[in-house]
């Protein structure tokens, strides 16, 4: 039985450092700045920079996910995504959704009661436990005041 265990705690063993070993490039770095590198990742959102919202509107938000990593992100049990908002232009993010899988490619926002010129939204996405996310901000939108 103890040499069973070792054999499967070897085996175990030796599939993880092979999985760590086909982790993207560019792991610690924003996968943003390796543009088609192998491994690389890019973000945009479709329907956001330069729009102007309401407050309380609901908005479809909806991004691209492109490059040579995603796969590798599709298909890692532990990745997820999250959406933030900054009503400052980045220089302070609010959550706004919980855990998105990486395969889903939109969500469903109610624009909250701020205005602001220099709105953005920012998706987050990284792997749990392999330590930090991976940012895209948006572009700059816009939400008129509004009353409460």
């Amino acid at each position: 039985m103890p040499k069973l265990f070792v054999s499967i705690v070897f085996s175990l063993l030796s599939a993880f450092v092979l999985f760590l070993a086909s982790s993207p490039v560019a792991n610690g770095r924003n996968l943003k700045t390796l543009p088609g590198g192998a491994g690389s990742v890019t973000a945009s959102f479709v329907n956001v920079g330069g729009m102007v919202f309401q407050p309380g509107q609901y908005v479809g938000v909806k991004w691209v996910l492109e490059g040579d990593g995603v796969r590798y992100f599709e298909s890692n049990p532990w990745s997820e995504c999250e959406l933030f908002y900054s009503t400052d232009n980045g220089k302070n993010w609010s959550r706004i959704s919980p855990q998105l899988s990486v395969t889903k490619r939109s969500f469903d926002w109610w624009v909250p009661h701020f205005a602001t010129q220099t709105g953005k939204l920012a998706l987050h996405i990284g792997i749990e436990g392999e330590g930090e996310f991976y940012v895209f901000p948006s572009p700059a939108f816009t939400v008129l005041p509004g009353s409460r």
